[in-house]
């Protein structure tokens, strides 16, 4: 199940990041790399549940959970350097 927030939680961040970061500099670093810091956030946000599932009684942790999230993550880096370079811009006018 953590396959495809893996995959849409960064594909949402990488549109919010330059509406965030409208008065930075277009091409900021953070602009720049948001597909790696969308990841980032995306995997510490899913994996962390994972393991804070260990401690709750509710909670259920799953090995397969946490390779399913590295997996989607990886998919969504890939979907990332094939998509056109245009849809990559991070001017506020691709927003």
């Amino acid at each position: 199940p953590n396959f495809f927030p893996a995959v849409g939680i960064p594909a949402l961040f990488v549109v919010l990041i330059p509406a965030l970061n409208k008065k930075n500099n277009a091409n900021s670093w953070l602009n720049g790399n948001r597909n790696l810091l969308a990841i980032g956030v995306s995997l510490v946000g899913l994996i962390g549940w994972e393991f804070t599932q260990i401690i709750t009684t509710k909670g259920h942790f799953d090995w397969n959970d946490v390779l399913w999230t590295l997996l989607g993550a990886a998919v969504f880096h890939v979907i990332w350097l094939s998509a056109p370079n245009r849809l990559k811009a991070s001017n506020e006018t691709s927003i």
